[in-house]
């Protein structure tokens, strides 16, 4: 099995080994949860058809 990619983990902010600053891992936790909230707003299920 390969490694994975060097963009595999640009998600995280993972650049090689180097450590996220509270602050960037407060903002991106703040950016996660506002996707979950608008995510939760749309109905689940597949797709109504046209």
């Amino acid at each position: 099995m390969t490694a994975p990619g060097p963009r595999a983990f640009d998600v995280l902010g993972r650049d090689g080994d180097r450590r996220l600053e509270p602050e960037e891992i407060r903002q991106k936790i703040e950016m996660l949860e506002r996707l979950l909230r608008r995510s939760e707003q749309r109905p689940v299920g597949p797709p109504a058809r046209p």
